[in-house]
């Protein structure tokens, strides 16, 4: 499986990374803060697909707080750290209000492979999981909030809790990775569809848990 704090990368990726590159995101994924801060960008740049490479457009310092509701200097704080650390470049400068303001985007989504994950402590994994739990429940409590949630009918909510054996373990692990690349492949599609069709976009998010549950007491 993977782990991510944001799932619109390239989840057929299956060749870990170097391990500077892996430590460097794990320990910002492990991180709530700069976990958080990482993914936004993340998920800006995908939205834009790869508007920001051609025209230099990313996400500003003032967009990510308030996407993240954050303050200011908290968040310029965190994407100097995720810039020394190679995560997040500067795409590009704007002058808006006698001011000086930059633009980022990732230089690679943060999605850590099976292999890369592999090699990460159990504390490590834990907070990263923790990490992107925080992410889906901020989400769904904001659209429930709107009532954006159940707005149609077709939204889905599924737990399914059972015994398997280890060949079920691993067949489970696999159909999970393969509705994730299924809904990134639709997003993509659609993404370009709207470039055509100039169609105003419906924010959804496709989330996808699988763990082994803890022992019955």
């Amino acid at each position: 499986m993977e782990a991510t704090g944001v799932s619109n990368g390239d989840a057929r990726r299956d060749k870990p990374g170097d391990q500077d590159e892996r430590d460097s995101i794990a320990r910002a994924m492990a991180d709530p803060m700069r976990g958080m801060i990482l993914s936004s960008v993340a998920e800006v740049a995908f939205e834009a697909r790869n508007a920001w490479q051609e025209s230099g457009r990313g996400v500003t310092v003032a967009a990510l707080s308030e996407r993240t509701g954050e303050a200011l200097r908290r968040v310029r704080y965190h994407l100097d750290q995720l810039c020394d650390q190679g995560l997040v470049e500067v795409t590009g400068e704007r002058k808006r209000r006698g001011a000086v303001e930059r633009c980022f985007a990732p230089t690679r989504l943060p999605v850590l492979a099976e292999a890369e994950v592999a090699v990460l402590s159990s504390t490590t994994q834990k907070k990263i999981f923790l990490g992107c739990l925080r992410l889906i429940f901020a989400d769904a409590t904001a659209s429930l909030r709107s009532r954006a949630a159940v707005r149609r009918p077709d939204w889905a909510a599924t737990r399914v809790p059972g015994d398997v054996d280890e060949q079920g373990r691993r067949e489970l692990a696999a159909l999970h990775l393969d509705c994730s690349m299924r809904a990134q492949e639709v997003m993509t599609r659609a993404q370009a569809r709207m470039e055509q069709t100039k169609e105003r976009p419906v924010k959804v998010v496709s989330a996808n848990l699988f763990f082994e549950a803890a022992p019955s007491p």
